[in-house]
């Protein structure tokens, strides 16, 4: 059986441009294919506790998001794993990885055997599968090309998340968790004005762009966007209490660089969270003495 699964795993990574790897949660090793411990000069392709060798590749604005989704997935917390970030080739460029996981659990409900698949974002189109919007990615780009434009003044960077998204898809299922941020993709591309744009960054969290706005106008449109939520806090025999959080951080009053900003909106969005949730908070310089 052990001879069958080599030759399984071998066909499968021989058959796919993306990177297929697989951690056995009893011994802690991890296996990468040849190809991704070459791009990335990794110390081989049997390792153990990978963490700080993707540490030394991983962008430093993308480790903290790239850490705790792998520790969502050691501590249990979660079966799935979906993260979007750069790492540094050997080349010493950065690309855009997705990184995309699951976890299996023996008859004793212990985990067994997580699988994962890595791909080159370069390779795919900018597009989330699962609700058509435009992907974390392009979120990037255009947040820092927008910076850039001189006749964008003003720009709003603003991020949303399902609370307590997790109950939903324990509560329910995971197919009924899709549906969910599907349909709150399209309500919410539905309302948007001509100077926004939505995207959706990673597990529940989506991403807007707004040019040329000021906080009132975003208030506005976050009000508005719970005024339409109610849409769907009911459906079929299931009853939601859907509510959403949100962070902004504003160019140019809160910083120019484009990765601050995206710093800044998600640390808005976490203090929302703090502060009771289904609520908007701008970002402030006294968060970050919090």
């Amino acid at each position: 059986m052990k001879e069958c699964g080599e030759i399984l795993y071998q066909a499968l990574i021989q058959s796919t441009d993306d990177f297929i790897y697989i951690n056995d949660c009893k011994s802690g090793e991890f296996r990468y294919p040849r190809a991704l411990v070459e791009m990335f000069s990794l110390p081989g392709e049997v390792v153990k506790n990978p963490l700080p060798y993707w540490k030394e590749i991983v962008h430093p604005d993308d480790w903290s998001r790239f850490y705790r989704s792998n520790m969502e997935i050691v501590e249990n917390l979660t079966d799935e794993h979906l993260v979007e970030f750069r790492a540094k080739n050997r080349k010493s460029e950065y690309v855009w990885l997705r990184c995309r996981g699951k976890m299996m659990y023996d008859e004793d409900g212990k985990q067994m055997l997580f699988a994962g698949i890595m791909s080159l974002m370069g390779k795919q189109n900018k597009i989330d599968p699962l609700t058509q919007l435009l992907n974390h990615r392009v979120f990037c780009m255009e947040l820092e090309k927008n910076i850039r434009l001189t006749e964008i003044e003003q720009l709003a960077v603003i991020m949303l998340d399902v609370d307590e998204f997790r109950q939903i898809n324990e509560l329910y299922d995971r197919d009924f968790g899709d549906w969910v941020l599907k349909i709150l993709g399209q309500l919410i591309q539905g309302i948007l004005p001509d100077n926004a744009t939505l995207f959706r960054l990673e597990k529940d969290k989506m991403g807007i762009l707004m040019t040329n706005v000021l906080e009132a106008d975003v208030e506005a449109f976050y009000n508005k966007i719970q005024e339409h939520l109610i849409k769907i806090r009911e459906w079929k025999q299931y009853r939601l209490e859907l509510e959403i959080s949100a962070g902004c951080a504003m160019y140019p009053k809160d910083g120019s660089d484009s990765e601050a900003l995206y710093r800044y909106s998600d640390y808005a969005l976490q203090r929302a969270k703090e502060q009771g949730k289904n609520r908007l908070v701008f970002f402030t310089e006294d968060i970050l003495r919090m």
